[in-house]
């Protein structure tokens, strides 16, 4: 599970399992982008045959299905999901995925190091002594609270 998303990364529920064959018997019939199906329109699909399913678990169960190899080559894009044997398409979609991965590693990268920015320059300022109020600033939390420290 991921840290802050645990319900939308849980394990995969029995209820959740006993729907997968329904899931991969539907994507035989998605070969190709033009065929691709919606996290929407499964979600819709899925709800009028009785099955109450939303869309981040829709995208839990997708995972499953990839990581578990139940379905080659499951793409996806802004038009939905689908099955491709074209090689092309598949390279572009992997350094589609290789792009995004590498964004989110900048992203968290300077997260980390304003983190870092953050400590040393609390610790500069203030030593070992770090108001625990509701998170404001130091300065602006300890005339809140009446802490004296400057």
């Amino acid at each position: 599970m991921i840290k802050g998303f645990e319900n939308e990364t849980a394990p995969l529920s029995d209820y959740e399992q006993s729907l997968l064959p329904l899931f991969i018997q539907g994507f035989t019939t998605k070969l190709g982008k033009k065929n691709a199906i919606t996290n929407k329109q499964i979600c819709s699909r899925m709800k009028a045959i009785g099955h109450d399913v939303n869309d981040t678990r829709i995208r839990k169960i997708i995972n499953h299905i990839r990581n578990n190899n139940l379905v080659s080559v499951l793409l996806a894009s802004s038009k939905g999901y689908w099955v491709s044997n074209d090689n092309a398409e598949i390279q572009d979609w992997i350094e589609s995925m290789e792009g995004r991965i590498s964004s989110m590693a900048v992203v968290k990268n300077a997260v980390k190091m304003q983190l870092e920015y953050l400590n040393s320059t609390q610790q500069e300022l203030f030593g070992d002594e770090i108001c625990v109020c509701d998170g404001d600033e130091y300065m602006n939390c300890c005339l809140e609270c009446g802490n004296e420290k400057t």
